[in-house]
């Protein structure tokens, strides 16, 4: 069995941090994973990703010992980009195999805890890789709004004016409140 990797692509987001994103493909089907902060991700990630053409996605750790060879001199910077592209292959495996990712690395849970932080809130600063401050051009349109200027909502069509009603529901919960 072999699932050889015929493609690697990257992006960088500005949040409330740069986070780089990578994808690694086999064919049609492909897997994702997140970096977190760290100077350089793009640059790195573009040459990591050279490294993975031809390589049979189901080596994991073949691939991570020559990505961790290949960054030798690097920096752990270059982790970040490791760290991501590990996330992807198993993404990827688990697409794959039609298992999620927790049962192969061993899991046997029906039910995971996720803990979600978007950093919200008045006082929300974005920083670049470096930890410099910088406006992402989505924190001007917010002001923007807040002023009362009416935005595009380019998800679900329309725009949105200040202080436009929002509706928010409940989803039922099964067994009661969670911990």
């Amino acid at each position: 069995m072999e699932l050889k990797i015929t493609g690697f692509s990257h992006f960088t987001v500005q949040a409330n941090f740069e986070w780089t994103f990578v994808r690694v493909y086999a064919g049609d089907l492909y897997g994702t994973g997140e970096a977190g902060p760290t100077p350089g991700a793009s640059e790195i990630a573009e040459r990591l990703g050279r490294l993975l053409i031809g390589e049979d996605a189901l080596k994991v750790n073949r691939i991570l010992q020559k990505l961790r060879w290949a960054t030798l001199y690097a920096g752990t910077s270059a982790y970040h980009i490791i760290s991501a592209i590990d996330m992807a292959l198993y993404d990827l495996i688990g697409k794959y195999l039609n298992v999620p990712v927790y049962v192969l690395l061993g899991g046997d849970r029906t039910e995971i805890p996720v803990y979600v932080d978007a950093h919200g809130g008045k006082g929300l600063e974005a920083m670049d890789s470096t930890l410099i401050p910088v406006e992402p051009p989505w924190l001007a349109e917010a002001k923007e709004v807040e002023k009362g200027a009416t935005v595009p909502m380019p998800v679900h069509g329309g725009s949105r004016p200040r202080g436009g009603t929002r509706t928010t529901r409940r989803r039922p919960t099964r067994g009661g409140p969670r911990s």
